[in-house]
């Protein structure tokens, strides 16, 4: 029995005119409305886009949508934890 682990996040993904399979690129989101929109912006600048969605990932979020500015926003690296002596 296989333990499937909780997403984490959500990715953005698009799918080109004439391919079945959907591409998703590095950017993850901590919501799926965020990754919607993102693929939807996406889609805005290229050509070839015939559908978009938003799948769940494993990877913490990095990115978030600014939806007045319709961009993403690459979140701050987290600081590295310092051990306590």
């Amino acid at each position: 029995m296989s333990v499937r682990m909780p997403a984490q996040s959500f990715a953005p993904e698009v799918r080109t005119h004439g391919d079945l399979k959907f591409y998703r690129n590095a950017c993850r989101y901590a919501t799926r409305e965020e990754a919607e929109a993102s693929a939807l912006e996406l889609q805005s600048r290229w050509m070839m886009v015939t559908d978009t969605r938003a799948t769940e990932a494993y990877e913490q979020p990095n990115y978030r949508f600014d939806m007045s500015l319709n961009r993403s926003v690459r979140l701050p690296d987290e600081p590295e934890s310092i051990a306590l002596r």
